[in-house]
């Protein structure tokens, strides 16, 4: 089996969001994982029959919660995403500057530099954004690769 990819930094990146560090492996099944935090959730799910999968991730904010989904990721990029194999997806400039520093992007998904991930959407990064940061632990990642099969 190839080396998994290194989790750590001397700190995080700048466009991941603290919050993320809160996120905690709740649920799983053969048809869905559930992250959670008490300010974000995130469920991957397997896609009927079509051997896709989806991430649909709520965010509450003091003004309510937000709710959004990416659809038909292929099983190569759900394991770019959860740092169980490196991308390399520097040629996708849509993140540039961010794909100077990540370890997998993938444009409109999702940007992974070691263990902190970002789901972007359109924001500033900061507490209160629309933008998903999970701090990918060795649990996270095993619950995925075990979801996965």
């Amino acid at each position: 089996m190839p080396e998994l990819p290194n989790l750590t930094l001397p700190s995080p990146p700048h466009w991941w969001v603290s919050h993320g560090g809160k996120m905690e492996v709740k649920r799983r099944s053969n048809l869905r994982l559930l992250l959670k935090s008490s300010t974000s959730e995130l469920e991957l799910s397997r896609d009927d029959g079509s051997g896709t999968f989806t991430v649909f991730y709520r965010l509450h904010h003091g003004s309510g919660s937000t709710e959004h989904q990416i659809n038909g990721l292929h099983e190569t990029e759900v394991k770019e995403m959860f740092a169980l194999e490196n991308g390399g997806r520097s040629d996708y400039q849509i993140f540039a500057p961010l794909t100077t520093y990540a370890d997998a992007a993938l444009p409109g998904a999702y940007c992974r530099q070691a263990g902190y991930l970002n789901i972007p959407h359109p924001g500033a990064g900061k507490q209160g954004d629309p933008n998903l940061s999970v701090h990918i632990t060795e649990e996270i990642r095993t619950a995925v690769q075990d979801f996965l099969g």
